[in-house]
């Protein structure tokens, strides 16, 4: 059974802060997005005194989004190789529409990274492809906070439902252990 944890109660719960994994991350990921988009929403095309301190600007946002995207990369990896197939097997709960929030993510990902390479190159309609990487950060940020919510309103309550044990013991092992293949599944083989 999927436990029913309003995210209004998880302060309140035993559990809490011990077994809410994802949320330091999550608030790190929401924070970066809207750094970067602070940070190029100030910039002024028209102003072509400060073209080389913008082309700068982008160019350092385009390593730190890189370096972020590079990030929750390993994040997405360790939620679909560990904790999705844990807690699917532990609460019968399939996880697809999480998995498919990546997909999307990474779709926009893929906008926004040829967004800044037209950025960087320094074209002269430049204006127009900041506008269009500003969208595409924008659109990025909507789907990220639209994922991390339906993630956090998932999987927290199911992680603050396991007993404290069963939670380090997941905490402390890797799949392979916590999930060994079936004897079925390897006569199959």
């Amino acid at each position: 059974m999927i436990p029913d944890i309003p995210r209004a109660s998880w302060h309140d719960h035993p559990h809490y802060p011990e077994q809410t994994l994802l949320l330091g991350s999550h608030e790190a990921f929401r924070n970066q997005s809207s750094y970067i988009l602070e940070a190029l929403g100030s910039l002024d095309p028209a102003d072509q005194g400060e073209r080389r301190k913008r082309e700068r600007w982008v160019r350092r946002m385009s390593r730190t989004f890189h370096w972020w995207m590079s990030g929750m990369r390993g994040h997405e990896r360790y939620e679909e190789t560990k904790l999705y197939p844990y807690l699917q097997r532990r609460y019968d709960h399939a996880f697809d529409l999480l998995e498919d929030g990546h997909v999307h993510l990474n779709e926009r990902k893929q906008f926004v990274t040829r967004a800044f390479d037209l950025v960087v190159v320094g074209d002269p309609d430049e204006a127009v492809y900041l506008e269009d990487l500003i969208g595409g950060l924008k659109a990025h940020r909507d789907t990220l906070l639209e994922h991390l919510a339906l993630e956090e309103d998932t999987v927290i309550p199911m992680l603050l439902a396991l007993p404290p044990e069963e939670f380090r013991r997941y905490a402390l092992n890797p799949i392979s252990v916590l999930l060994p293949p079936s004897p079925q599944g390897d006569q199959a083989e």
